[in-house]
């Protein structure tokens, strides 16, 4: 039987399960199909679900009740204000939350309608991680107490309901006793889908760096010690290691999981990237690490007379993004927009940040070509791509991928020291002036979608003459008026309003000659027209407003900046949701 002799609903109902490819080879096929998708209000709610790299969530308040029109036009509302970084303050209102206690917070954790916060200090009594949702209820003290009577080393959330906290304990002999307890968050009980609710990891003489990251039920911790780095993987439903711990060179780092069942670590004096699946077996027991299924992908050579600083390297980004779906019958509390978001971030699409420093060792080197001793690297990294490279090198039994043939299609250099401190959520990463220190200035957000960066650079192609354009492709972006002094969209139809500067940053490929922008990175790498050719388009988005933050972070639905006090510590946090 021929497609177009099914009825015009079973049709219908199979273009919905179509991906965006699929989608646009009908378009082409004929005018039935072509009339069927462009008056579709459920085809249309699902390709601006893809392209906007989200899903609904079916827990969030926001949509009950809701058709797919209401929803369509809420998503609408969404990605308007992300372009715009224009807070939804009708929603949620904006708030700026003191941080309890004299002396602010070491240790926070920034989430969709919340925040943690913890002080650490060994010669005072363990400090309390206390939480407070977003926007907090009237009162004079709104401050939940979740963990205490314990030290806390460092904590993390899964996004949802799981809070991971990380203490020590004096035992005898002058060690620390390392446990990790799983929590139900925002009750503070042990969760009840862990069978061991508390497990001791290791004993240790001193306190050490950890690198931790938890999604779904998996649980990964890259410990370092004086002189090697330990890893550890549990599942915390079942309580049971997932391998047997291994130890790797002192300045091996954690740069996370690209899905629950694949890790990638980075190993800095070989300069390079290594993925390892993970045993998915059903046995209770531990088993060693498979290491002959490692690959490892190099990063790009440095020229002569730089070099990487090995302790620099780490992994950038929010723990909390990565929201498991949580079945109707338990949906998070408090039930608010912010808590409870209408869409979730795709964990397939996000990016993944190593960030890291170089130097020049070579003074006569420095004369000639540059300035300044020490330059920060931002990798920012597709995280289905680098999977994807991943899946085929182990088809084609490699073991070790060459920069050139991964780093073109799934990772991009950014000069840290230009961008200073950010967030990273999905596909947007969130900066602020590094010399701003609480001082006001502009927010800037990276935003790596491809399907925004597209919908734009169609609308600079038929705006080149100056003429007010308006996106009638996904209807999502609203009036955009183009700007005829440089590649700058003005937000809205008011010219009088204070607008948002956009602007497009192209993606490059095989760059001899390096525009101006880049000429300092353009000095680091050996061969840099290899090392910073990338199909990673984006579009940097410029506040119109600025913010007073220490720091920026983003959530799946809003972004925060942190405020800092003269010790360095933080002192109050500001929310501003977006939807």
């Amino acid at each position: 039987m021929k497609l177009l002799d099914l009825p015009v609903e079973s049709i219908h109902e199979a273009l919905l399960y179509l991906p965006l490819k699929g989608i646009h080879a009908c378009l082409l096929t004929c005018g039935v199909l072509y009339e069927l998708i462009n008056n579709s209000t459920e085809i249309a709610y699902n390709i601006e679900l893809e392209l906007a790299g989200v899903d609904e969530n079916p827990c969030s308040p926001a949509l009950s009740g809701l058709s797919v029109s209401d929803k369509l036009e809420l998503l609408r509302e969404r990605e308007r204000r992300w372009l715009s970084l224009a807070p939804a303050e009708h929603r949620v209102p904006r708030c700026v939350v003191p941080i309890p206690g004299p002396t602010g917070a070491e240790l926070y954790d920034l989430l969709d309608g919340g925040m943690l916060v913890t002080d650490w200090n060994p010669d005072l009594p363990p400090s309390p991680i206390q939480y407070l949702p977003i926007p907090p209820a009237p009162g004079p003290d709104n401050w939940k107490t979740l963990f205490s009577g314990k030290s806390v080393i460092e904590f993390a959330t899964d996004g949802h309901d799981l809070l991971v906290v990380y203490t020590s304990t004096p035992i005898a002999g002058m060690r620390l006793q390392i446990e990790a307890h799983f929590l139900h968050f925002p009750a503070g009980r042990p969760h009840p889908d862990a069978a061991v609710p508390t497990i001791q990891l290791f004993t240790a003489v001193h306190h050490f760096d950890i690198s931790h990251e938890v999604v779904d039920s998996t649980v990964v911790l890259l410990c370092g010690h004086d002189e090697f780095s330990e890893l550890q993987i549990y599942d915390w439903v079942s309580g049971c290691p997932i391998i047997e711990p291994v130890r790797f060179p002192l300045d091996t780092e954690l740069a996370g999981l690209l899905d629950q069942h694949t890790i990638v670590l980075v190993v800095p004096h070989s300069m390079e990237l290594r993925v390892v699946p993970l045993p998915q077996d059903s046995t209770p027991c531990a088993v060693p690490l498979d290491e002959s299924a490692f690959v490892s992908f190099s990063l790009p050579r440095l020229r002569s007379g730089w070099a990487a600083d090995p302790s620099s390297f780490k992994s950038v980004g929010e723990s909390g993004f990565r929201s498991r779906r949580s079945p109707p019958s338990r949906p998070r509390d408090p039930a608010t927009p912010a808590g409870n978001p209408p869409f979730l971030i795709r964990d397939a699409t996000a990016l993944m940040v190593i960030a890291y420093d170089v130097a020049v060792n070579d003074r006569d080197y420095l004369a000639d070509y540059y300035s300044e001793v020490e330059v920060q690297l931002l990798l920012v990294i597709r995280r289905n791509s680098l999977l994807e490279a991943f899946i085929e090198a182990r088809t084609d039994h490699r073991h070790s991928v060459p920069w050139h043939l991964w780093g073109l299609r799934s990772a991009r250099y950014l000069e840290g020291l230009d961008i200073g401190i950010r967030g990273v959520a999905g596909q947007r990463l969130a900066s602020i002036p590094p010399d701003s220190q609480n001082s006001p200035a502009q927010i800037s957000i990276l935003d790596f979608n491809p399907g925004t960066y597209k919908m734009l650079r169609r609308a600079c192609a038929t705006s080149a003459a100056a003429r007010p354009s308006k996106l009638t492709s996904t209807r999502t972006l609203g009036d955009l008026s183009w700007d005829d002094k440089g590649c700058r969209f003005l937000l809205g139809t008011d010219r009088d309003a204070s607008q948002v500067n956009l602007q497009l940053v192209c993606a490059m490929r095989g760059l001899l000659q390096l525009p101006a922008p880049i000429s300092i990175l353009a000095t680091i790498f050996a061969e840099p027209s290899v090392a910073l050719s990338s199909e990673l388009a984006y579009l940097k988005i410029i506040s119109a407003q600025n913010y007073a933050f220490a720091r920026v972070h983003l959530m799946n639905s809003t972004v925060a900046g942190v405020l800092e006090n003269d010790e360095g510590d933080v002192s109050a946090a500001d929310f501003l949701y977006l939807g």
